[in-house]
């Protein structure tokens, strides 16, 4: 049922202008009937495309079902709702909405329909502290200056990132996308987000070459500059996988 966003959402400023990505925008939001305080990831508007569903577009009902097929690992982000707005503002307040709380399938089953129709998809999120980011905590006040995590912490953080990364592989889920901008971490709590470019193995669920590749992302992607404060490519700091060799 279609209803107006600012009766479901109380929706104010950015929270991704440390690290933008390419599908969504994401912002603070008030759940008007919890209080609660949640992220809202919007689609960009440049991703539309009429009744051709851009991969941008079905990331968004991707993303909803691994959240949900993965909601049992505490590490994992909550879903709260997912949806279709119809402002085309890159900060809506206002305009149709239609919710589906965490019925992803419906979800999914009516993206074709909001596409044609110019509606963007969003999903409404558990609302992490910007100061645990991981890319956050790390990122140099100084060029010359590189910081890491006390060993403990990491040795934790690998060990609660490798119990989700094992229960994902059992349910077919391979994460890929090991960038210090996906991880949250206050000193003892691993919080992952961002599952829109992970990948399902439908054909087969003991695929060696994806799982090696899942933990090579994340040995590269993640403990490596945690542990040493550097990127593998001795650049900036953000990381980047290089080969399996290297």
């Amino acid at each position: 049922m279609t209803s107006d966003l600012k009766d479901h959402y109380d929706i104010a400023h950015f929270i991704d202008t440390f690290a933008l990505g390419h599908y969504a925008r994401v912002l603070d939001a008030v759940d008007q009937h919890t209080r609660q305080l949640l992220a809202f990831k919007v689609m960009r508007q440049e991703h539309l495309n009429g009744a051709e569903l851009r991969w941008e577009y079905r990331a968004f009902p991707h993303e909803a079902e691994l959240l949900m097929r993965l909601a049992d690992n505490p590490s994992v982000v909550r879903l709260h709702d997912c949806g279709y707005i119809e402002s085309t503002s890159d900060s809506p307040t206002d305009g149709g909405m239609v919710s589906y709380g965490k019925n992803v399938r419906a979800f999914a089953l009516e993206a074709r329909e909001y596409g044609a129709k110019g509606w963007r998809p969003y999903l409404a999120l558990e609302n992490l502290p910007r100061a645990h980011n991981l890319l956050y905590l790390m990122k140099p006040s100084r060029p010359d200056v590189r910081w890491r995590l006390p060993s403990e912490e990491g040795i934790a953080l690998a060990m609660q990132f490798a119990t989700l990364l094992q229960l994902a592989h059992k349910n077919g889920i391979v994460y890929l996308d090991h960038k210090l901008e996906h991880v949250y971490w206050d000193g003892q709590r691993l919080r992952v987000i961002d599952l829109n470019s992970s990948r399902v193995l439908e054909n087969n669920l003991n695929d060696d070459a994806q799982i090696r590749t899942d933990i090579h992302n994340l040995c590269v992607g993640i403990l490596y500059p945690i542990f040493t404060g550097l990127s593998p490519l001795k650049t900036a700091l953000r990381a980047q996988p290089s080969s399996m060799q290297e």
